[in-house]
């Protein structure tokens, strides 16, 4: 193996295969391989050898290029309630490339794998992530030839069990019947249902009108966040 300049460094991959033949994939920089035939081979920047079994047939190929990495988006957050959430990892497709290898890992070194597969597509679903911090990867393939890996993402998987934040203001002790509103807050990503009708908030402010009838009005509030946490609060309103 040989930098491009003194000092450098050269970015490779060896692979040993389902057919027990080797891949030694160069992204960055030059690589001489001798077969036990003797014969020497040079390759460089994307370039590849694959060596088979009996180390005798050598076969050259140029590599394909690196996906794009689509979704999850770097830094995002996926939470969940009591079943985690299914992630879909996606990247965009690559001229040439017959499949794609996806590599998902606690650490950003990835030396903790949780995948580490194949895929024909330009999509893998993971439905099992426990809480915690992941990184993940993707190269495109052709034959045993893989390409430089795409830019690393990480994503953050949390166990979300709190309920939003729900608080109505008492109504005064003598209300009139007819037109009445509603006030109170919530978080400014709930949903806010009053008998189950669904109704806006802004950033979290509730303002609603309500038409009172005269005696009890029993108003029940609830407030749903993005995983199905729920906050309840009935209301008794006595209009004269």
């Amino acid at each position: 193996l040989q930098p491009r300049r003194p000092g450098g460094e050269v970015d490779f991959l060896i692979t040993v295969n389902e057919d027990k033949s080797t891949t030694v994939n160069i992204h960055e920089g030059t690589a001489k391989i001798r077969g036990r035939d003797g014969a020497l081979n040079t390759i460089g920047d994307e370039q590849s050898v694959t060596i088979d079994a009996a180390g005798e047939n050598v076969e050259v190929s140029t590599l394909s290029q690196a996906p794009q990495v689509t979704t999850p988006v770097d830094g995002d957050v996926i939470a969940y309630r009591n079943v985690p959430e299914q992630v879909e990892f996606r990247w965009n497709a690559v001229a040439g490339a017959d499949r794609y290898h996806i590599v998902v890992a606690r650490d950003p070194e990835f030396s903790d794998r949780v995948v580490d597969d194949d895929v024909v597509g330009t999509s893998f679903i993971h439905g099992a992530l426990t809480p915690g911090a992941y990184y993940w990867h993707v190269r495109s393939r052709t034959g045993w030839s893989q390409s430089a890996q795409s830019a690393v993402r990480s994503i953050r998987v949390r166990q979300d069990l709190v309920p939003p934040l729900l608080e109505l203001n008492p109504p005064p002790s003598a209300v009139e019947a007819g037109p009445w509103r509603l006030h109170g807050r919530t978080d400014s990503d709930a949903s806010v249902f009053i008998d189950d009708v669904l109704i806006q908030h802004v950033e979290g402010r509730i303002d609603h009108p309500i038409e009172l009838n005269p005696g009890a009005n029993f108003i029940v509030v609830e407030a749903f966040d993005s995983v199905g946490n729920l906050s309840y609060a009935p209301l008794l309103v006595t209009a004269k």
